[in-house]
């Protein structure tokens, strides 16, 4: 289907539902859409770049007998960033990005997923990953722990305190004619255990190829304030790099099999309509620190789906830092300013 006429049917279904959450619900059979959509401008060294999105999820479910369902997920996301390019263009790899499209089995057990879906450690990552836009930048994800295709996956709840969540990826590219491993393959398996209902505490393994993960993580409440903590130890093959997003152009500068250690903490708070939050985050590869920044953002909600906000990252990377074979360089040094507005439905 192309790209025209996939965003129409999807308006086509948004203009249906009227911003209801379901938009047909009969006879054990129910749609609901979700989204959101985002203005925001990120600023570094007075040079401002549109990140603007809008994020469409619709999710169908089929009740099949009381404990059994079955389900289907696609969820897209269109980017604005046309870096002052020809206006309605339809283009580009990167403004039409599909995040999800599965179809899954569930019941009492949990669910079972299969197409491009959601790999276990994203739920360790959120417990530092709160920030309305910067954050997050030391625990790094392969894809196969992220979100990826030709995955098979697995998430479930019990007893109200266990949380558990895996996927395996398979390998099935062909180069002329022929069976090629590229190292895309892998698994990740994560889980969270809740301690008497004021903390959780969670773990999580994953390899792909020659990259291999470990993530801990801890969060929880203190007189309304939000405390958590993660720690990620790793092996990237940067000969065969399998992350989410683009590589930093500050991680360019190695080969091979490495180490990569990362550390993030966060917190938040809650003033009548603001919200307060800050990061610290650090990485080194190989002995090198290639990440290190404090953030922090201010957030007012106008009401809980509408808010605005502004956020601010410290960068402590200095440029000339010695990283893998080169160097920092100035924009890898610089401090970021990022403002937004944002309705979600």
């Amino acid at each position: 289907m192309k790209k025209t006429v996939l965003a129409a049917a999807l308006l086509v279904v948004a203009a249906s539902g009227a911003n209801a959450a379901t938009i047909y619900d009969n006879d054990g059979t129910s749609i609901d859409l979700t989204g959101r959509a985002e203005g925001r401008a990120a600023i570094k060294d007075s040079n401002v770049s549109d990140e603007s999105r809008v994020r469409l999820n619709i999710a169908g479910k089929q009740q099949i007998r009381d404990s059994l369902y079955g389900a289907g997920v696609y969820e897209v996301q269109f980017n604005t960033n046309e870096n002052g390019g020809a206006t309605d263009t339809d283009s580009g790899d990167k403004e039409l990005e599909v995040r999800l499209a599965y179809a899954a089995l569930g019941g009492d057990f949990g669910q079972v997923g299969y197409g491009k879906t959601e790999g276990g450690l994203g739920i360790i990552t959120d417990f530092t990953d709160i920030m309305a836009y910067h954050g997050n930048t030391a625990a790094d994800k392969f894809a196969v722990a992220d979100r990826s295709d030709n995955m098979i996956s697995y998430q479930g709840s019990f007893f109200d305190v266990l949380q558990l969540k895996a996927s395996v990826r398979f390998d099935d590219t062909t180069n002329q004619g022929h069976y090629k491993d590229e190292d895309s393959s892998g698994f990740s398996a994560s889980g969270i255990y809740n301690v008497a209902g004021l903390i959780n505490v969670g773990g999580g393994y994953a390899e792909q190829g020659k990259n291999k993960e470990g993530m801990i993580g801890v969060n929880g409440k203190l007189s309304g304030v939000y405390l958590a903590a993660l720690y990620t130890d790793a092996k990237k093959d940067f000969d065969s790099y399998q992350v989410t997003g683009d590589l930093p152009a500050n991680m360019n500068n190695f080969n091979g099999v490495v180490d990569y250690k990362g550390f993030e903490l966060a917190t938040s708070y809650t003033v009548g309509d603001f919200a307060f939050t800050a990061t610290y985050n650090k990485a080194e590869t190989d002995g090198d620190t290639t990440v290190n920044n404090t953030a922090v953002d201010a957030t007012y909600y106008f009401k809980t789906n509408f808010y605005t906000y502004a956020s601010y990252n410290f960068n402590m990377l200095s440029e000339g830092d010695h990283i893998g074979t080169g160097v920092v360089s100035k924009a890898d040094a610089d401090d970021e300013i990022a403002v937004g507005i944002r309705y979600d439905f």
